[in-house]
């Protein structure tokens, strides 16, 4: 959160613009509470996400420690079922108006969390996850299915119910990525571990170049679409590489001094 705030700061000096109205919208922003209210101002639908996750996160993690995995697929299944009750109803009962769009891109991703999490808790114990031919003839099934369900609904339904497909996707996809850079050369998967290190600096930075600061079209006029898209791409990495080192020496410490006072 430190680096977000950060970044909202310098976005809203570099607008130039300190009324009232800036002002409330940097604390909407800040807050991450303006993506949850309709018509609110928001910055980066993720960030206000995650958030809601990490505080839900703490009561999941007590229960999965206490009554183990029955716990994690019980989550997983209530968040497909969340997400399936509530993209249906924006499709059908609210015309899928946009602010659906908004709140499915978060609700569809529950179950993708919760599978993560379990993962991600595997992972760090350090145990074997074998899946079995049969189990993998079915994930790839499901995979091509959700794949297909994707661009289906992109043709029938402009928001609601696009982004469920993306629980069965994900985990696939993930474990497609990990086979691929186990095959790789080590000096490859390195740099993408690299970037992966830089993944939440890189999203805002993006965001910033591409759309805030409007680079994107200054760049691309000067110097041309096949000169500026690189040009915009290299400033993102740049700016992210930045924050990045900004937040681990100078944020994370003071941070962490004032959490212990």
């Amino acid at each position: 959160m430190p680096e977000y705030w950060l970044f909202l700061l310098v976005l809203f000096f570099i607008q130039i613009d300190f009324g009232l109205r800036s002002v409330c919208t940097l604390i909407c922003e800040a807050s991450t509470i303006g993506y949850w209210i309709p018509e609110a101002p928001y910055k980066l639908w993720y960030m206000s996400c995650i958030v809601v996750f990490y505080a839900i996160f703490p009561i999941y993690f007590k229960l999965f420690k206490k009554h183990g995995l029955k716990v994690s697929i019980g989550f997983i299944v209530g968040g497909f079922l969340l997400a399936l009750f509530y993209l249906v109803i924006m499709a059908f009962c609210f015309d899928n108006e946009n602010y659906g769009e908004l709140l499915s891109r978060s609700i569809s991703r529950v179950p993708i969390f919760f599978i993560g999490a379990l993962v991600g808790h595997y992972a760090k114990d350090s145990k074997e996850f074998v899946m079995t031919n049969k189990g993998k003839v079915v994930n790839l099934i499901l995979f091509m299915l959700s794949m297909a369900a994707v661009f289906y609904l992109q043709n029938i339904w402009s928001h609601a119910l696009r982004y469920l497909p993306f629980m069965f996707i994900t985990p696939t996809l993930c474990m497609i990525l990990a086979w691929l850079f186990d095959k790789l050369p080590h000096t490859v998967s390195s740099i993408f571990t690299k970037i992966g290190s830089i993944s939440l600096e890189l999203y805002m930075c993006h965001v910033a170049v591409y759309y805030d600061m409007g680079l994107r079209y200054a760049i691309t006029n000067s110097w041309g679409a096949y000169v500026g898209i690189p040009m915009v791409f290299a400033l993102s990495f740049l700016a992210a590489i930045i924050l990045y080192y900004i937040n681990k020496h100078v944020l994370q410490p003071v941070c962490g001094r004032m959490l212990k006072l």
